[in-house]
C-alpha cells in the first residue's frame, strides 16, 4: 500500500488526515488500522502504514511521535527487515526529546537488531569469589573466636599483603554478637581484592544474632505490680530480671517514628545534611519466642480503637479503662491520630481524673482528633499469652506465657545493628543469617563498591540496610522480613548533582515489614540518581512498598502483592512534591491485591503533588486501585506518560490531574533551591525541565483494559483499548490476549530461583 493511497483511505467526518485542524482521533483511527494489519499477519504493510501515519502527522500528534516510531521499528523487525528497523531507531534517537521509556526500549532494540541477548531480560550474576584469598575462619579452634577479632588479624594481613583479597569465613553455627562491629576505610579492600565476609559454606549458612537468652523466669510474687494486672492473667504471669541476664541498660525506650517528633528526645540522632525525606530508627528492644516476635501488652489486642486521647471520654467504660492506666510505666499510645497516611507514637506523662491523657511533648505534627489508636505497653493490658510489658527502669520484664512456653526459645534483642561502616570501599557480605537485632542490621555510609548477596536479614526493630551515601551497591538475592521500619533505605548518587549511584536491587524478597512504625517506611526508600531495581518481590506491607526520591532510576520485573493494607492516600510506589526528580521508568511490573482498608484511596503508583516526568510503561495492573483513585493517580503533576500497560481491575487506570507547580509550598521551594535545575547541564539531562513552571499534559496511550473503558480524565489519551473479557488466573493467560507489539516478558516477571 503506498503513502498515498493509505492517507487517502483515512477520511474522518470529511477531513483528511494532515490537515492542520485535524483532531487527534483520526490520527487514533490511522494507528489503530495499521495495527490490524499487523494483528492479522501483514507487519510490513502495518509498517507502510506508520511510515505514512508519521510523514503526514499534524501538529496536535506531536507527543505521539516516539510512540509511533517505536512502533515502526518493531513492525520492520518483526517483518525481518532489518535495515529498515534500524533505519528507524535513528529517526527515534534523533529526535529532540525521546521518552526516557522509549530511550530505554531503543537502546535494547539496537542490541537485539545486533543479535545480542535482550538486555532487559539479562540477569546480573553475583562475582565469584575469588580463589587466590587470605582466609580466615571464626568459630571453635579456627582462626579467631569472633569477628573483631578476625578483622585484627585482616589489618594485619592487609598491611603486609595489600592487594591480595581477603576472607573472613564464620564456619558453620550460631554465633552471638553483643554490639555491632565498626569498620573504617582502613579495613578496605581493592577492586580485585575485596574484603568478604561470609559463611564457610553457603549450604550452610551461619546465624548470627544480637539477642540475649532469657532462660531464667520466675512467678511474679510483687503484689503492687500484681494489682495491676487483669484478674484472668494475675496468677499467670512470669517476671525475668534483666539485669541477671547481663542487660543492664537498654538506653531510651523509644517507640516514636514516622511524622512523630520523638526524634528529638535523641539529640544525637540526625537526619543527614542533603535528605529531605528520610526517617531514623530507634533503637526498640523485641521480645523473640522461637524466633517469633512477641506484641507489646495493648488494648486492643489487634487492631485498633477510636480515641482522642486530649479530650475527656464521655463513655463510662472508656473512662474506667484510661484510669485503669495511671501510674503506668514507659507507656505509649500509637494510633493515626490526624490523617491516614501518618501514624505516631506518644508517651504518656500521666491521665487525669476525667481522663485526658498528658503526653509527654514533642507531640506529632498534626494534633490530634478522633482517630484509630491504641495504648502499648500497659500492665493493666497484659490479658493474651505472648503479650508483654518491659518496665526499663527496673530492669524487669513481664509475659503472659504461650502455651508450651520454653524459656530455651526465649530472646530479647540488645545488639544495635551487626555492622557500621563508615568510608569503606570493596566489601562484600555474603551467605549469612543475620536475626533479632534492636535498630538496624547494617548501617553503610559513604561506601562504595559494596556487595551484598544471599543475606536472610530477619527479625529487627529497625531496618535491614541504611545505605547512606555511595555508589554501585549491589544488592542481589537477598531475603528481608519482619523488621520494625525499612527493608531497605539508600541514598546512591545525587539528582541534585546528575550524579547517578549506578545501584542495583536484583532478585530479592522483602516483606512483612513495618511491625513498629507503620508508615512512611516502605520496603525501600530510594534516593540519589541511576538506582535499578528489578526481580523483587514486595509482600504484606501495610504502606508504600517503595518511595522515589530519585531520578533516571529504573523499576521493573518485579511483583507487588498486598500492599497498602492500613494506610491510605498513597501509592504503592509512591512519591512526592519535588517535580525535579526526572525521568523514572516503571515497567514490566505486577501489581496484585491492593487492598487499603483507610478511608482514603490508594494507587498502585502514585505521583503526589507536582510530581512529573515519570513513565509507568507496559505494568500488570491486578486490583491495584481502592476508593476511587486509579491504578496510576497523578497529583497535579505534568509530562507522565502511562502508556502500554494492562488494567485487569480496579476504577480506573488513571485519576488526577495535571496543574501547574506550586513554588510556595515548602518541599516545592526546598528542591528547586537545591539544584541547579536552569542550567545547561539539566536542560540536556532532562530536555522537558525548561518547561518546569509552565505546567502541561500527562499522556494516557496505548494501554489496554480488561474491565472496559475506565481511563480516568484530565489527561490527554491515545490509542487505549478494551479487551475482550477472560479467565485470568495468571498473567501467562494474557499473552494469547496481546497485540504483537506489546513486549512485556510476562514469564520473568517477580524473583527468580538461585542465580
Amino acid at each position: 500500500m503506498t503513502r498515498h493511497l493509505f492517507i487517502a483511505c483515512l477520511i474522518v467526518s470529511g477531513a483528511v488526515l494532515g490537515a492542520a485542524d485535524q483532531p487527534l482521533t483520526v490520527v487514533e483511527s490511522a494507528l489503530i488500522a495499521a495495527d490490524a494489519r499487523w494483528q492479522a499477519g501483514a507487519p510490513a504493510e502495518a509498517a507502510a502504514g506508520y511510515q505514512a501515519l508519521l510523514a503526514e502527522l499534524p501538529e496536535v500528534a506531536a507527543p505521539m511521535r516516539p510512540l509511533l516510531i517505536l512502533r515502526l521499528v518493531r513492525a520492520h523487525q518483526a517483518a525481518d527487515d532489518r535495515a529498515a528497523a534500524l533505519a528507524a531507531l535513528t529517526r527515534l534517537e534523533a529526535l529532540d526529546y525521546i521518552p526516557e521509556h522509549h530511550a530505554v526500549a531503543a537502546e535494547e532494540l539496537r542490541a537485539v537488531l545486533a543479535g545480542e541477548p535482550h538486555p532487559g531480560l539479562r540477569r546480573t550474576p553475583i562475582p565469584p569469589l575469588a580463589t587466590n584469598a587470605h582466609r580466615i575462619v571464626i568459630g571453635a579452634q579456627r582462626d579467631a573466636a569472633d569477628l573483631p577479632a578476625a578483622l585484627t588479624l585482616a589489618r594485619r594481613h592487609r598491611a603486609a599483603h595489600p592487594q591480595q583479597a581477603i576472607h573472613i569465613l564464620f564456619a558453620p553455627g550460631r554465633y552471638r554478637v553483643a554490639a555491632p562491629v565498626s569498620l573504617t576505610a582502613a579495613d578496605a579492600g581493592r577492586p580485585e581484592a575485596p574484603l568478604v565476609i561470609a559463611s564457610l559454606d553457603p549450604a550452610q549458612p551461619a546465624e548470627i544474632y544480637g539477642s540475649t537468652l532469657l532462660e531464667r523466669w520466675q512467678p511474679l510474687r510483687d503484689e503492687a505490680v500484681r494489682a495491676r494486672l487483669p484478674a484472668s492473667s494475675r496468677d499467670r504471669v512470669l517476671v525475668c530480671d534483666l539485669r541477671a541476664h547481663g542487660i543492664d541498660d537498654l538506653g531510651p525506650i523509644i517507640l516514636g517514628g514516622g511524622h512523630s517528633s520523638m526524634r528529638a528526645q535523641l539529640p544525637d540522632q540526625k537526619i543527614p545534611e542533603g535528605r529531605h525525606c528520610t526517617f531514623l530508627s530507634f533503637p526498640v528492644p523485641e521480645l523473640f519466642i522461637a524466633g517469633r516476635p512477641q506484641p507489646l501488652a495493648a488494648w486492643p489486642d489487634r487492631g485498633f480503637t477510636t480515641i482522642n486521647p486530649t479530650q475527656a471520654p464521655t463513655n463510662p467504660e472508656e473512662l474506667a479503662r484510661r484510669l485503669r492506666w495511671r501510674g503506668e510505666t514507659d507507656l505509649w499510645l500509637h494510633g493515626y491520630w490526624y490523617w491516614d497516611w501518618s501514624d505516631a507514637w506518644e508517651q504518656v506523662a500521666a491521665v487525669r481524673d476525667d481522663g485526658v491523657i498528658d503526653l509527654v511533648p514533642p507531640v506529632n505534627r498534626y494534633g490530634f482528633r478522633r482517630s484509630q489508636a491504641r495504648v502499648v505497653n500497659a500492665l493493666s493490658e497484659l490479658d493474651q499469652p505472648g503479650e508483654w510489658k518491659l518496665d526499663a527502669a527496673a530492669g524487669r520484664l513481664y509475659l503472659l506465657p504461650p502455651e508450651g512456653f520454653d524459656p530455651a526459645t526465649c530472646s530479647l534483642s540488645v545488639a544495635t545493628g551487626f555492622l557500621r561502616a563508615e568510608g569503606l570501599d570493596h566489601l562484600h557480605v555474603r551467605d549469612l543469617h543475620l536475626r533479632e537485632f534492636r535498630g538496624d542490621i547494617l548501617d553503610l555510609k559513604n561506601c562504595s563498591d559494596i556487595l551484598l548477596a544471599r543475606l536472610e536479614l530477619h527479625n529487627a526493630s529497625g531496618m535491614g540496610l541504611r545505605y547512606d551515601g555511595g555508589k554501585r551497591l549491589l544488592v542481589h538475592s537477598c531475603t528481608i522480613t519482619s523488621m520494625g521500619r525499612n527493608g531497605l533505605d539508600l541514598l546512591s548518587g545525587s539528582w541534585q548533582q546528575l550524579d547517578a549511584g549506578e545501584t542495583l536491587i536484583e532478585n530479592c524478597r522483602i516483606g512483612n515489614l513495618s511491625r513498629i512504625d507503620r508508615t512512611y517506611t516502605p520496603a525501600l526508600m530510594m534516593e540519589g540518581r541511576g538506582i535499578t531495581v528489578r526481580h523483587c518481590h514486595f509482600e504484606n506491607i501495610p504502606s508504600s512498598a517503595i518511595r522515589i526520591e530519585s531520578s533516571a532510576s529504573l523499576i521493573e520485573l518485579n511483583v507487588f502483592k498486598n500492599c497498602l493494607y492500613e494506610s491510605g492516600d498513597q501509592g504503592v510506589i509512591d512519591c512526592w512534591a519535588n517535580p525535579l526528580l526526572r525521568g523514572n521508568v516503571i515497567r514490566w511490573n505486577d501489581f496484585q491485591a491492593i487492598t487499603a482498608s483507610a478511608s482514603y484511596g490508594a494507587a498502585a503508583i502514585r505521583y503526589d503533588d507536582w510530581m512529573s516526568g515519570f513513565m509507568a510503561y507496559e505494568n500488570l495492573f491486578r486490583t491495584a486501585s481502592r476508593r476511587g483513585f486509579g491504578a496510576v493517580q497523578i497529583n497535579r503533576g505534568n509530562y507522565n506518560h502511562i502508556e502500554g500497560n494492562i488494567l485487569i481491575n480496579g476504577h480506573r487506570l488513571v485519576s488526577g490531574s495535571s496543574g501547574r507547580v506550586n513554588q510556595r509550598h515548602a518541599r516545592v521551594r526546598w528542591a528547586l533551591a537545591n539544584a541547579d535545575w536552569r542550567s545547561e547541564a539539566w536542560a540536556k539531562a532532562h530536555p522537558l525541565i525548561p518547561r518546569l513552571l509552565d505546567g502541561g499534559n500527562n499522556y494516557l496511550l496505548d494501554n489496554l483494559s480488561l474491565v472496559g473503558p475506565r481511563w480516568g480524565r484530565g489527561v490527554v489519551r491515545f490509542a487505549n483499548q478494551t479487551l475482550p473479557q477472560a479467565a485470568l488466573d495468571q498473567p501467562q493467560d494474557l499473552r494469547p490476549l496481546l497485540p504483537p507489539w506489546r513486549q512485556i516478558p510476562l514469564e520473568h516477571i517477580g524473583a527468580y530461583g538461585e542465580p
